[in-house]
């Protein structure tokens, strides 16, 4: 079968496109949130994010969220946040779930339910958590989630090559892990 400068064209084309595509959509289907991502909605997941954020300035652009989503995805022996080694009676994926209906209901207290929660917000909550100064804050002390929060933002921020070179540092691993930024 004699097979047309138009469709060899075409076929060609066609071969090229997805020979490009296919790596590309692979790191679009790797880029999926990972399996921690669903322990909570999306708003507490933001909200964390945001006082986080409000006390470890840069804690977002490092990727705090996709640390601890993918962290608690983890079995609990495995976790590397700073929750696992207070030994809470909780464990590490009951913290935060915790952490972020806490966010939740503050976050709506503080916006009146009408307004986006705003950084203005998140530094507000953050310093009455700091001093255990947030109203009707329930279970484990507000104090507690902030050193814990500040704690798993201080290794996002800081323990990379990156962050040694912000603090003006050398970094000294045991085992070098890949350079990020």
């Amino acid at each position: 079968m004699a097979i047309s400068r138009r469709h060899f064209m075409l076929r060609s084309s066609l071969a090229a496109v997805g020979t490009t595509a296919l790596p590309a959509l692979a790191h679009v289907a790797s880029a999926a949130p990972p399996v921690g991502a669903a322990l909570m909605s999306v708003r507490q997941w933001q909200l964390i994010e945001s006082v986080a954020e409000a006390i470890v300035p840069g804690a977002a652009q490092a990727g705090i969220r996709q640390f601890l989503q993918k962290q608690l995805a983890q079995p609990s022996h495995q976790v590397l946040l700073m929750v696992r080694y207070l030994a809470l009676p909780l464990t590490p994926v009951e913290f935060y779930r915790q952490l972020g209906a806490q966010l939740q209901q503050q976050a709506d207290l503080l916006s009146h339910e009408r307004e986006e929660f705003t950084r203005s917000h998140a530094l507000t909550l953050a310093d009455a958590m700091a001093e255990d100064a947030v109203d009707n804050w329930q279970g484990l002390p507000a104090s507690l989630f902030h050193f814990v929060l500040r704690s798993d933002g201080c290794d996002v921020v800081y323990g990379t090559p990156a962050g040694s070179r912000l603090l003006g540092v050398e970094y000294m691993p045991h085992i070098r892990p890949a350079e990020v930024l």
